[in-house]
């Protein structure tokens, strides 16, 4: 437990992040979309993921399982995405200033509203919870204690579920990233955009429950148009800059290691966030751009958006 602070573990603060960025929540049942993509000597699974889910959710498909089954290798976004140990060593010197309190970075609206929501959130200690983290932080936390709270869990998430399918096969788990880059992108974020991402939370926050069930059933649809609608626009039209680091950037240079994966021989399983493989800037349209075709294997509702950028 990392002192002043709630007990924030790898999976609690990437859960955290890109449920604030990208969204979860549940329905009944799923049949979330699944892509492939093909060379001579290779193939390659593309599967959006959601990192919360309440307990006992249904969300794996059989093209799913067949696609896990036949692959030799799992990609997620970060091999290291449940390393306790190593965001208890990064998070004090990444997450907290104790030298700027939060209450002193937030205008009094604000702090007003951070105090609401961090009680309604269920925070032991309610904003003085948050007071020495940075604002991104603090949203980070803020959002995960809400849907921790709402009853979801990231034990139940899509990584968490095939991280111990996987670990049963002994097959290797690979990563694009690690969780140290990860944990960069948002603390290296200018200190006005944190605090203007926290602000967004705490906006957002009475709808961020029905929003996050929104985006969910999409993606149980399979629904690319919507997912696209209330995950990626809702991220590029506030915070364009942070659009592009955790999107474009990323996406782009994911696609590239994809791309070189086809030149190497197996099957492997490439799971990331759901926000990566929608909208005109996906993993998908990348692909596309550099002359590779993606198919989608299984899904229902809407086909999946893979225009190159424009």
């Amino acid at each position: 437990m990392l002192s002043g602070g709630p007990r924030l573990t790898a999976k609690a603060v990437i859960a955290a992040a890109f449920l604030t960025l990208f969204g979860s929540a549940s329905v009944a049942s799923a049949t979330p979309s699944l892509w492939v993509v093909k060379s001579p000597m290779a193939t390659i699974y593309l599967f959006g993921t959601i990192h919360l889910l309440e307990q006992n959710q249904d969300w794996e498909t059989p093209a799913v399982r067949e696609a896990l089954a036949a692959s030799q290798e799992i990609w997620f976004e970060a091999p290291d995405f449940e390393d306790t140990a190593t965001a208890q060593k990064l998070l004090p010197g990444l997450g907290y200033d104790a030298q700027h309190p939060l209450s002193t970075l937030l205008p009094p609206k604000a702090l007003a509203r951070l105090r609401r929501d961090a009680s309604a959130a269920g925070l032991p200690q309610g904003e003085a919870t948050l007071e020495p983290m940075r604002p991104w932080l603090a949203a980070l936390a803020l959002a995960d204690a809400q849907m921790v709270h709402a009853g979801f869990d990231p034990n139940a998430g899509v990584e968490h579920a095939l991280l111990e399918q996987w670990r049963d096969s002994r097959k290797p788990v690979r990563g694009f990233e690690t969780l140290d880059q990860q944990l960069h992108f948002f603390a290296d974020m200018p200190p006005q955009l944190q605090v203007d991402v926290l602000e967004n939370t705490l906006e957002e926050f009475d709808q961020g429950v029905e929003k996050l069930k929104a985006i969910v059933a999409a993606w149980m649809k399979g629904d690319q148009k919507t997912i696209t609608g209330l995950i990626v626009d809702e991220l590029r039209k506030p915070f364009p800059e942070l659009y592009r680091t955790l999107i474009v950037a990323r996406n782009e240079r994911w696609a590239e290691r994809i791309a070189g994966m086809l030149q190497e021989h197996g099957v492997r399983f490439v799971a990331v966030g759901a926000g990566h493989l929608a909208g005109p800037e996906s993993v998908q349209a990348k692909l596309s751009a550099r002359g590779i075709p993606v198919e989608l294997v299984s899904a229902k509702g809407a086909e999946p958006d893979v225009r190159p950028p424009r």
